[in-house]
């Protein structure tokens, strides 16, 4: 998975996190959100196509920054 994001223009870093036994909270960071649009949307493709996307439940959602330290 992370060599999908990677490959992808402006991509910064991608942070994958454990909320509980069944939620994780996944974050990807782009340089804008021209290059994170379509960069997000081949990740998804990437998911359907390697089958794991057939045993997740995932919402997507996208925003802009507001606060970074």
């Amino acid at each position: 998975g992370g060599a999908v994001f990677r490959r992808q223009p402006g991509f910064i870093q991608y942070r994958l996190m454990k909320a509980d036994a069944r939620t994780t909270v996944a974050v990807a960071e782009w340089e804008s959100e021209e290059l994170g649009k379509p960069g997000a949307m081949r990740y998804r493709a990437w998911l359907q196509e390697s089958g794991i996307k057939a045993k997740l439940t995932l919402e997507t959602l996208d925003g802009a920054v507001v606060a970074a330290v």
